[in-house]
Parts: C-alpha cells; sequence; structure tokens
C-alpha cells in the first residue's frame, strides 16, 4: 500500500498527471488506511479538483455512520450536478 501511495505521489509531482480533469477527493480525517496529507497533495496538484474532509470519518465514507454517508453522497451528488452545468455552459459557448 505504501508504494501505491509513493507512486501516486511521485506521478502528481511529476507533471505527468493531466491536472485538468475534475477531480472529486474526499477522506475521512481519522482515515487509517491512506494519509490526508495525500489527498491534500492531490488537490493541490490538479487544478480543476475539490477536496472535501469528512471530521471524524475513515476510510469507507460510503459505509460510515448515516450523518457522514448522507453528506458525503450529497457532496458528490452536488459536485457532479456542478460539473455538468460548469461543462454544459462550456458547450454552448
Amino acid at each position: 500500500m505504501l508504494t501505491a501511495q509513493n507512486d501516486s505521489q511521485k506521478w502528481l509531482k511529476s507533471g505527468e498527471f493531466p491536472k485538468n480533469i475534475p477531480t472529486f477527493i474526499a477522506t475521512g480525517t481519522d482515515d487509517f488506511i491512506t494519509d490526508i496529507a495525500g489527498s491534500s497533495l492531490a488537490a493541490e496538484n490538479i487544478k480543476d479538483s475539490k477536496l472535501f474532509k469528512y471530521e471524524g470519518a475513515y476510510h469507507a465514507l460510503h459505509n460510515e455512520l448515516p450523518e457522514v454517508t448522507n453528506r458525503f453522497y450529497e457532496d458528490m451528488t452536488s459536485w457532479i450536478e456542478n460539473q455538468l452545468k460548469k461543462h454544459s455552459q462550456k458547450s454552448q459557448k
């Protein structure tokens, strides 16, 4: 797992990652599987990204306490809808 995280960090820092792809990044602040610093690094290096942090949540945001899971799905749905609107407006110009 650590190797994959290191490889991901190298890829992000290398400039080879396509930085203009809309990216939804979500992490729990108490996730012990992935480091929140990696999510922050991704958000800093991906131009069109949005980082969502869920206080006290762990790794499986879709399988957390109902209030976390509901907020995660609401955030994801809202982000997708905003992306669709944004890109729909661009294509109409």
